[in-house]
């Protein structure tokens, strides 16, 4: 079974968001069909290496799917959306495909800030001490607290530069169909936020950055699945229903944190995050994905360019 022969089906697998993962904003998977063209708003069309058009969203909600790492678990309640175009690769042995970034000011990866539970309470008087923080910061971190200054959220973006749009073995359909590897490697970055945090200064406070990518290898292997495919009437559009997950993803201890609290206190900030995340840790530092949604992905190139020159999408 190889890519070339898959078209729609073969590419939508393949990119099958992450993240899916991931234009629409906000917007709610719900608001969009198979026979409709506002998804692909930021689609690339001009390109002229383009070949199709898809936009992820998570469900959002309680079925929208979670990330997690050790105790922090961050739940995907309000949809993400990646969404761009797709141009055939270099040839068979580097790569079929590759993403092409969303056009006209959209974000390739539309991520809303999400509440992390529990907040910074992660950072238990244990690991205060085992990361050497002074009286005066666990003072201050006592009365954020009090004052209720220790929420905390996270927003997804992006890393690696362009190493998502550069790397031909970011993305595999046959992978995604065959469920025997992963499908879609995505480079990214949390960057996380705090009133307490900002009164301290510094940032952003970072998991993952640039140069140390937190890299999700996503597949539709069990517990991962492929629920529903509906084409479109004139079959150059598909609508997939999927969950892909990512059951051991780690960190890499020069990926973070960084830049979590400013002057004197970011240092012991950040290993107090790096031991509560157990990242660098033999027995921990392993995350857990779960991401379901839609995968919309069309061919009708000539059709979103029509709309959008009309002001339609």
């Amino acid at each position: 079974m190889r890519h070339v022969r898959m078209q729609t089906l073969g590419i939508g697998l393949l990119v099958a968001f992450i993240v899916s993962a991931f234009g629409a904003g906000s917007a709610s998977a719900s608001k969009f069909t198979v026979n409709t063209f506002g998804q692909y708003k930021y689609c690339p069309y001009e390109n002229p290496e383009t070949t199709e058009c898809f936009t992820g969203i998570t469900l959002g909600g309680k079925n929208g799917g979670y990330f997690q790492l050790g105790s922090v678990l961050i739940k995907l309640s309000k949809p993400i959306v990646l969404q761009g175009g797709i141009a055939p690769g270099p040839d068979e042995a580097n790569g079929y495909y590759k993403v092409v970034p969303a056009a006209r000011g959209g974000k390739t990866l539309e991520s809303p800030v999400l509440k992390i539970p529990g907040g910074l309470n992660v950072i238990t008087p244990s690991i205060q001490q085992e990361a050497g923080w002074p009286q005066s910061l666990k003072e201050s971190f006592k009365e954020a607290k009090k004052n209720k200054e220790a929420n905390a959220f996270a927003e997804i973006e992006l890393a690696g530069g362009n190493q998502l749009f550069e790397d031909p073995d970011a993305i595999s359909s046959e992978h995604l169909i065959l469920r025997d590897a992963y499908g879609f490697k995505l480079p990214m970055k949390v960057k996380i936020t705090s009133p307490w945090l900002t009164k301290l200064g510094g940032g952003p406070c970072l998991v993952g950055n640039d140069e140390h990518p937190v890299i999700q290898l996503l597949t539709t292997e069990k517990p991962g699945f492929l629920t529903s495919v509906d084409f479109s009437d004139d079959f150059k559009s598909v609508d997939l229903v999927t969950t892909l997950v990512d059951l051991g993803w780690p960190i890499e201890p020069a990926g973070g944190p960084s830049g979590c609290g400013g002057g004197e206190s970011e240092a012991f900030v950040d290993e107090a995050l790096r031991i509560a995340l157990r990242i660098g840790q033999e027995s921990g530092g392993k995350g857990l994905t779960v991401l379901s949604g839609h995968l919309y992905d069309t061919f009708n190139i000539a059709k979103v360019k029509e709309l959008d020159e009309k002001g339609e999408l």
